[in-house]
């Protein structure tokens, strides 16, 4: 497996696209298992953000994804959907 550090980079600030509100969904079952599987933050994510890390599901699906957080072996804020999935782009 590669060193995470190679593929990491900061945007310069004058590059940085200005804010731009989400589309964002609730998806039911991960809202649900989120208190068992996640810890308290001091801030709502999106005031503390300090890095956005994107990484592939396990699996190929949002479903496939939800499932490790319904189990309590996984968590996530944002999920980005499949590019297979109808909701991928949105």
């Amino acid at each position: 497996m590669g060193d995470p550090k190679d593929f990491q980079f900061n945007l310069p600030a004058e590059a940085r696209p200005a804010a731009h509100p989400l589309r964002e969904k609730i998806h039911g079952p991960a809202w649900a298992a989120a208190p068992e599987c996640t810890s308290v933050r001091p801030e709502a994510p999106a005031s503390a953000i300090r890095a956005i890390v994107i990484h592939a599901t396990a699996g190929a699906s949002t479903e496939g994804a939800v499932s490790v957080m319904v189990a309590h072996r996984a968590s996530f804020h944002w999920l980005v959907a499949d590019e297979n999935e109808a909701a991928h782009g949105d």
